[in-house]
């Protein structure tokens, strides 16, 4: 028994085990989760939960990292495993509870009373990317959300400090040439029937980062949209777009593989498409065109 002034607390040392820290921070992540929003935008029902809770899981995983953190500071690598644990931790309850039904089976009730709950969230969980959740939750503590940012930053610099070009231009481009900025938020808005890549004696461009509503494929969903209300799909556009003269040739930014080319048609589709891998220290980094 612990006493501080008016409060009493009581430590069960039959809790107590030597872990790693970041396991400590997974265990309350997985309790904490159970009672938020599941799969088809539905809750729990528990009698632990008085009242509907909509926070999405991967939120609160990333208010508990964050309050933590800034209490004691995680490292990077234990950041990094923070989602394995967490599912881990539920697959464990769960082998547990099971487990401990058989020997005492007149506490099934009790010992089962969140599998049903564990299992709903484990198997959402396994839907998710983890790589993105792991950017994500990087994110949530001040850290860059891809790990490999530093390393592929400092790449640029050295390549750039040790070439005049650094990187070969896409395109060898007239930089007087007339051009135009296309907006496509709202589709494709076209003249006369004319194609909108294709404007005589200017260079179309296409805007990274807008918001394109003709991104209806089931290609741009993702299982971790909800974090999102409302949105079904991605529909950000994460490249930049330039419409040439037909013929107009093409370059890598840098030596690289062909890894991929292949036209991929239908409706929604990226039609005609080339993927080259480039060697970037600690990882490979591709370009599409």
């Amino acid at each position: 028994l612990c006493v501080y002034k008016d409060q009493l607390a009581l430590i069960d040392f039959g809790d107590f085990s030597f872990a790693p820290r970041i396991v400590e921070v997974a265990v309350a992540c997985a309790y904490a989760i159970l009672d938020r929003k599941e799969p088809g935008g539905s809750h729990s029902q528990s009698s632990s939960a008085s009242h509907a809770n909509n926070t999405h899981p991967l939120r609160t995983m990333a208010s508990i990292l964050r309050g933590y953190h800034l209490q004691l500071p995680l490292q990077e690598n234990e950041i990094e495993v923070l989602f394995d644990l967490v599912m881990t931790r539920l697959a464990v309850s769960l082998c547990n509870s099971a487990h401990q039904s058989t020997i005492e089976p007149q506490n099934k009730d009790y010992l089962l009373i969140d599998a049903s709950r564990a299992w709903d969230m484990l198997k959402y969980l396994y839907l998710w990317n983890s790589y993105i959740v792991k950017c994500y939750l990087r994110s949530s503590v001040g850290l860059n959300a891809s790990p490999l940012y530093d390393c592929f930053v400092r790449f640029c610099q050295d390549r750039r400090s040790k070439s005049e070009a650094g990187f070969a231009p896409v395109m060898n481009l007239d930089p007087q040439a007339r051009y135009h900025v296309l907006d496509l938020e709202s589709g494709f808005a076209q003249d006369n029937n004319a194609s909108p890549w294709t404007a005589p004696d200017s260079i179309t461009i296409g805007r990274y980062n807008e918001v394109r509503n003709i991104y209806t494929d089931i290609r741009f969903s993702s299982s971790l949209l909800d974090l999102y209300p409302g949105k079904l799909r991605r529909n950000i556009h994460l490249g930049f777009d330039l419409g040439v003269a037909p013929g107009t040739s093409v370059f890598a930014v840098m030596e690289g593989e062909v890894a991929f080319a292949v036209d991929n048609i239908g409706t929604g589709n990226y039609g005609p498409t080339i993927i080259i891998k480039h060697s970037v220290p600690a990882t490979q980094h591709t370009t599409g065109f």
